[in-house]
């Protein structure tokens, strides 16, 4: 039986990127690992685990216990977790401002907009979007066939990192392959930014783990607490439950108040953002046919090259049949003169 590797996570837990880098072609031999496609937030596809291909990249929401019940004799599963607190900070700015636009979005942006603090936002995804019960499944009595991989050592230890997980699937890989997969997909030259430059418009917002110290109050702190009490100490973000009482009281992060301000500059970005992406698609239109066209000169350029080994083999042919008839003919002359 094929072996079969799920990478499960939550979103804005780096899933895209995971998933680009390890798809990456040249990485694993002969193909090793097919991505399997369609939806895999398994809460909205119950099947999934009846897809086909044996890369099941991103799955969303697979707690411990479905994954138990739901797995195959030999699948493997790595688990990526985020600190809740820099996941929700990330969620809101993508549902504010970079997350393409649909209606579950629109209803995000219009409620969200509505309100007058970063704080309050943050309190609607903490009771709504937190996801802790999906953590918790995944912090304790892991089984031999999962590895949790945290967020945190993905950013600040790429590489090294990328290579454990892929180690860990027992599937032959180059190396050298996955490096070069891990550079082009970097914070930086996807977002043309150092990591912890903030752009709130991008979907590469800042990359910088800790980073919901600057959105968290004490009040913040306290709720999540106390709506999921000891959660950050039990996943290993916290070594005790009172961390929330280090946090500044009255801190609160500034917003603009100009809500058709912001709603203006998301509408500004988003254009931008279509303008360019159709600038890369007709470069990658561009560069296709160009690789078309060189792949014809290629092929004809190995098919001169046979015709001339060909000739080149004819003509040897031809000295060495030479080299024989002027050897028969000067035995003849020997032959004649001897007569």
């Amino acid at each position: 039986m094929t072996q079969r590797i799920f990478h499960i996570t939550l979103p804005k837990c780096g899933s895209q990127w995971v998933r680009d880098v390890l798809s990456e072609e040249g990485i694993w031999s002969e193909k090793a690992l097919r991505k399997s496609t369609g939806n895999l937030d398994f809460h909205a596809n119950r099947k999934l685990f009846d897809r086909e291909g044996n890369f099941f990249s991103p799955v969303f929401t697979l707690s411990l216990y479905d994954w138990t019940t739901l797995r195959r004799p030999g699948d493997k599963a790595f688990v990526v977790l985020r600190d809740p607190r820099d996941r929700l900070v990330s969620l809101l700015f993508s549902l504010l401002y970079s997350h393409e636009a649909d209606t579950r979005i629109n209803c995000w942006r219009e409620i969200f907009s509505s309100q007058k603090s970063i704080s309050t936002n943050l309190k609607l995804l903490m009771m709504t979007e937190a996801r802790i019960p999906f953590y918790l499944s995944w912090c304790e009595d892991i089984p031999a066939e999962c590895m949790i991989v945290h967020y945190e050592n993905l950013v600040t230890d790429q590489i090294a990192t990328f290579i454990k997980v892929a180690s860990w699937t027992d599937i032959e890989f180059s190396k050298t392959a996955l490096i070069n997969a891990v550079e082009q997909f970097s914070f930086e030259r996807q977002s043309g930014r150092l990591k912890g430059v903030e752009d709130k418009f991008s979907h590469f917002r800042t990359a910088n783990p800790g980073d919901w110290r600057n959105y968290f109050n004490r009040s913040l702190g306290k709720l999540l607490e106390d709506l999921y009490p000891g959660c950050m100490r039990r996943l290993g973000y916290e070594k005790e439950d009172t961390w929330w009482e280090l946090l500044p009281h009255n801190h609160e992060p500034k917003e603009s108040d100009d809500n058709e301000s912001n709603l203006n500059l998301i509408s500004a970005h988003i254009t931008t953002n279509k303008a360019l992406a159709a600038k890369v698609s007709n470069l990658e239109l561009e560069n296709q046919a160009q690789r078309n066209e060189i792949q014809l000169l290629s092929h004809a350029c190995k098919e001169r090259l046979d015709l001339i080994n060909q000739i080149n083999r004819i003509a040897d042919e031809r000295l060495v049949l030479i080299d024989k008839l002027n050897v028969i003919a000067e035995e003849r002359l020997k032959l004649n003169s001897a007569l």
